[in-house]
């Protein structure tokens, strides 16, 4: 929260950056060191339901990143 805040107070300009850069995060979720493991090829590929476990994780990391954003919008008024 204190790192949204920081945006918020002091650049207000890099909001847009801020979601932008945490919903990457998201669909950046195959960066995970087993799944890029499994595509280099040096251990069987996980299921899909870790896969979709690992995609599950990015979504709810990402959902407290934009809650923090959103509280530290109402927070400072802006």
């Amino acid at each position: 929260m204190e790192n949204a805040r920081a945006i918020l107070e002091n650049w207000p300009r890099q909001v847009p950056l801020f979601l932008y850069v945490h919903s990457n995060h998201v669909h950046d979720y195959d960066r995970e060191d087993h799944l890029l493991a499994a595509r280099r090829g040096e251990r069987p590929s996980p299921p899909p339901e870790k896969w979709r476990a690992v995609y599950r994780k990015r979504v709810r990391e990402y959902d407290d990143h934009f809650a923090d954003l959103m509280q530290a919008l109402r927070d400072t008024r802006l």
